[in-house]
């Protein structure tokens, strides 16, 4: 999706909207672009480059509780994959099935990393 943004003399977004006319009016002074949303506010813009560099303290590290939240929700969507899979529906399951597995081996493993 492009958007406008504003970006301070630091190269801080400060403002995106998708319309021009929904900019925040104290802040037109900045650096005007016209751009595919890549981030949020906050990042860093490099308009020679057209990239967005994420800022860690604009990205919040998930807690481990929402990691076993998200590994629950994946764990049921396998199990019922493979429920499904079994019951001879005629649907080839196998790239889901892995999908799935991998996520969970991912998550388990940034888990135990905490």
């Amino acid at each position: 999706m492009k958007a406008f943004i504003l970006v301070d003399d630091t190269d801080i977004i400060r403002c995106i909207a998708t319309e021009e006319n929904n900019l925040h009016k104290d802040k037109l002074w900045m650096e005007k672009y016209r751009v595919k949303i890549k981030g949020i506010v906050g990042d860093e813009y490099d308009y020679l480059t057209d990239t967005w560099k994420s800022r860690p303290e604009n990205h919040p590290k998930e807690t481990k509780k929402n990691k076993k939240e998200r590994l629950i929700a994946i764990q049921s969507k396998l199990t019922a994959t493979e429920l499904l899979d079994n019951e001879s529906t005629g649907i080839d399951w196998t790239e889901e099935l892995e999908e799935f597995d991998t996520e969970k081996k991912e998550l388990i493993k940034e888990i135990t990393e905490d």
